[in-house]
Order: C-alpha cells, then sequence, then structure tokens
C-alpha cells in the first residue's frame, strides 16, 4: 500500500473579494438611469438594511461637491440629503432580483444652496406636501441612502432655452425611508422657488424617460389613498 501525501498548506496568493463583486466598477457617470446590473445590486444591498443600520453607515463628510465632481470615490457610500420635497411618485418593478416591489421615486432641493438630488427609497413614505402641488408651502424631507452615481435627464424645450443648456445632471441616491423633519425659515427660498419651479417642470415633464428604468420593467402605479404628496 502505496505511504499517503501529506497535505501541505495552499502557498497561492490569497483570494480577494472585490466589493459587490466588481458590479459597480463599470458605472458611467451622468447618464440616464436605468434598471442596470449596478442599480440591481445596489437595491438589493440597501433592501436587505434596516433603517437603524444605514443610518449607522452614514458618512456625514460626504458633499454634494463631493459626489457631482470625484463620483467614483464615494460609490455606494452611504450620505444623508435633505432638503425641500420637489415631487414624489410610487412605482411598480415588474422584475428585480432583490425582490422588491415598488418603490418612490422624489427629488429634494436645498434653498441655500440650489443643490438637486434625486432618490429611490423603499419604504412607503407619510404624507407630504411637495412642491409641484403647494409650490412654498412643500414639507422638507430627508434620506439616508447609497450613492449609486450622478444621473442626467434631458430638460424640457423651454428649460433649455432658459438655462442655455440641454440636460441637468444630479446625483442619486437608494434609501429606505423619506423622513419629514421641522421646517426653518430660509432668505433663499424666493430665489430658490424659482429655481425648483424649473426643476419640478423638468423632472414632470419627462419622469417617464428621465426615471429610465424601462416601461416593460416598471410602471407608475396609482397613488394608494393614504399616500400623499
Amino acid at each position: 500500500k502505496p505511504a499517503a501525501t501529506a497535505l501541505t498548506p495552499e502557498t497561492s496568493a490569497p483570494v480577494l473579494y472585490k466589493r459587490f463583486e466588481g458590479m459597480l466598477d463599470n458605472i458611467h457617470d451622468r447618464s440616464r438611469l436605468q434598471q442596470d446590473e449596478p442599480y440591481n445590486a445596489l437595491l438589493k444591498y440597501v433592501s436587505k438594511l434596516a433603517f437603524e443600520e444605514i443610518t449607522a453607515k452614514v458618512n456625514p463628510k460626504v458633499t454634494y461637491h463631493d459626489l457631482m465632481f470625484e463620483p467614483e470615490k464615494y460609490r455606494a457610500e452611504f450620505i444623508r440629503i435633505k432638503g425641500v420635497i420637489l415631487y414624489l411618485n410610487p412605482y411598480r418593478l415588474k422584475t428585480n432580483p432583490s425582490g422588491v416591489e415598488i418603490f418612490y421615486e422624489g427629488m429634494v432641493g436645498n434653498p441655500s444652496s440650489n443643490e438637486f438630488y434625486r432618490f429611490h427609497v423603499l419604504e412607503r413614505p407619510e404624507a407630504f406636501k411637495t412642491f409641484d402641488e403647494v409650490s412654498s408651502r412643500a414639507d422638507i424631507a430627508e434620506v439616508e441612502g447609497a450613492f449609486l452615481k450622478v444621473i442626467s435627464y434631458e430638460l424640457a424645450p423651454r428649460v433649455q432655452m432658459t438655462q442655455g443648456k440641454n440636460y441637468n445632471d444630479v446625483p442619486f441616491i437608494i434609501g429606505r425611508r423619506l423622513t419629514k423633519v421641522e421646517k426653518a425659515p430660509d432668505p433663499a427660498a424666493k430665489q430658490f422657488a424659482f429655481v425648483a419651479g424649473l426643476v419640478v417642470v423638468v423632472a414632470l415633464a419627462v419622469l417617464g424617460v428621465a426615471l429610465a428604468i424601462s416601461a416593460r420593467r416598471s410602471t407608475r402605479i396609482r397613488r394608494p389613498p393614504s399616500i400623499k404628496k
């Protein structure tokens, strides 16, 4: 009987586990939002976290400027955004590996800096007064979520003439919950109302395209009675 061969430890290089298995590596910023592999990967990740876990992961040092000019450094970073809630709409995903069926899309803007963010959240929001309905009486909202990329959407023709550009770029995040916060007076609110008005016109005019989660995969759902803007 031949002698048993001694087993020796593996001496090859250790296996390196890449974050999100590389699924967030090929993201193109300043492009349309799509339900592609990176979106699905981040959605699945966020959907597995409790609200308290997301709060614990938030990096308060990340700024709007960071996301807009160095987005690749903050991919999947959890951030906190706050501002006037411009609009809020529910949608239904027809197919998604995370098992998420309904999400809520919206946008918030900061009156002090005219910085805008777009978001998707998974939990049904409470009743909100949104800028597209009540203008300056809109609520202030806060979202904690993971940054995916800077998205672009086409401006409506009349807004293109006003702003002198064809597209607008905003950071996009995926979170769990939209939270209402106390509204404080802001001296920049009047100027913000004009800018936000343009943004809302644009967002609503091209919502189907700007959302860019294809009509074959997601559809606008009728707002339940308890989901008010």
